[in-house]
């Protein structure tokens, strides 16, 4: 499916302040073993405390989505559309503090981690578990990246799984299977025409506790390394934490220091901002048990069309206006009318 991509797409992509970010959490059966405090729930987790961080402080300059792979619903927009996995959250859905969206998302993860029975939750909201083509749903995420235009500066997909192996079992050997599309995918979201893009794809490996020695590690994340040599492997949810936070944030240096020690040696030392300090969020009013944002609207109309119209009078020192300011918030009218 590469075949259909234009290089041309990715030549004119310059530099600039947006950064996207989709995650892809593996939905498969094998992600819920282990009981309530299984896979699944880990990595809803990891990215509901990522997207609090990247999210909640009013930057314009983060996006992000959410697929769940491996699912029986197939929920994604054509053209393209992947059979087995669901786009929990829309990329091209405007996500900031104004919006509220953030909010509403974050709310949503939430809802969903604090469900006692994960599992029901889960079959409940996706109808079980499947098998996805992971080269379908990376050709779908790069056609949306694409759909935003040039004015972005980081492409990030972040697949969370447990699995050490989805493709075949004689993957290394194959020509033209499931792993060989893979790999050929993952290869041009990174690179065009020999030059490197802003795309970047990275796994982060759920682990076992008890699995820790060299000689499971490289067992476990053979497969994987074939396709993000950088991959992130886990076994605690403060290491998932931080694998998905550095996964994320791409580094950038804003400086760079010149030292020369003689002649002949010379080097150069780069400054680089980890992260920034989060500005306070704008003040607004939320649902006290809900924690949604109350919504807020004005509705002017003529002086004439509320002749009649019953209305509590507010600031009666004030009577050289003639609108009416209606206040919705949720359903409960406040009339302020000034004659």
């Amino acid at each position: 499916m590469d075949d259909d991509y234009d290089d041309s797409e990715y030549e004119g992509s310059s530099e600039s302040n947006k950064k996207y970010t989709i995650f892809w959490i593996d939905g498969g059966a094998n992600m819920f073993e282990g009981g309530e405090d299984c896979d699944f729930r880990r990595a809803i987790k990891a990215v509901f405390n990522q997207l609090l961080k990247i999210g909640c402080f009013g930057s314009r300059a983060y996006r992000y989505g959410l697929f769940i792979a491996n699912t029986a619903k197939s929920e994604t927009q054509a053209p393209g559309a992947v059979k087995h996995c669901v786009e929990w959250f829309d990329l091209k859905v405007k996500s900031d503090h104004e919006s509220g969206e953030d909010q509403r998302r974050v709310c949503t993860l939430k809802e969903f981690i604090d469900e006692e029975n994960i599992e029901k939750a889960f079959k409940k909201q996706f109808e079980g578990h499947s098998k996805c083509d992971l080269s379908t749903l990376l050709w779908y995420s790069r056609k949306i990246f694409m759909e935003q235009g040039l004015s972005q500066r980081q492409q990030t997909i972040v697949y969370i799984t447990n699995d050490t192996n989805p493709f075949e079992e004689n993957w290394a050997t194959q020509f033209e299977g499931y792993f060989t599309r893979m790999k050929k995918g993952v290869s041009s979201f990174r690179h065009q025409k020999g030059k490197r893009t802003m795309g970047e794809f990275s796994v982060v490996l759920l682990r076992k506790e008890d699995n820790d020695d060299d000689e499971a590690y490289e067992k476990d994340t053979r497969v994987w390394r074939q396709l993000d040599p950088n991959i992130g492997a886990s076994s605690t949810i403060e290491d998932l934490e931080t694998q998905v936070f550095q996964k994320t944030f791409s580094l950038r240096a804003f400086s760079n220091i010149p030292f020369e020690l003689g002649p002949g040696v010379k080097f150069s030392v780069a400054v680089y901002a980890l992260a920034s300090e989060a500005r306070p969020p704008a003040k607004e009013y939320v649902d006290y048990g809900t924690e949604n944002p109350v919504e807020k609207r004005q509705v002017w109309l003529p002086r004439d069309e509320v002749r009649g119209m019953h209305f509590l009078l507010l600031l009666e020192e004030f009577t050289s206006f003639s609108f009416v300011s209606l206040i919705f918030l949720f359903m409960d009218f406040n009339f302020i009318y000034f004659e």
